[in-house]
């Protein structure tokens, strides 16, 4: 029997399933992250969307993943989270 382990191995030697994989992590982790600075300091999606101008849905969107903020959005989010939006690069 493959593990689930192998089976995403095997699949992420295919370039195409692999960029789309790396892309769907990078949106699930900035939700993740949003999630974390929002509940660390005690505001809710509305909260949050107030702040930002945008809707509580849409922060929800982010932060499961579904939705991908774009730079600027990034910033905002960062801003009224009272931290800082950090990127960076790396080789492979």
């Amino acid at each position: 029997m493959t593990t689930f382990e192998e089976a995403l191995a095997s699949e992420l030697t295919d370039e195409e399933f692999r960029q789309a994989f790396e892309l769907e992590e990078l949106k699930h982790n900035i939700g993740r992250m949003i999630y974390n600075f929002r509940r660390a300091r005690s505001m809710t999606q509305a909260e949050l969307a107030e702040k930002v101008g945008t809707g509580q849905s849409c922060i929800s969107e982010i932060e499961t993943g579904t939705k991908s903020p774009g730079l600027v959005s990034i910033v905002k989010l960062a801003r009224a989270l009272n931290c800082k939006a950090v990127f960076y690069l790396e080789s492979k």
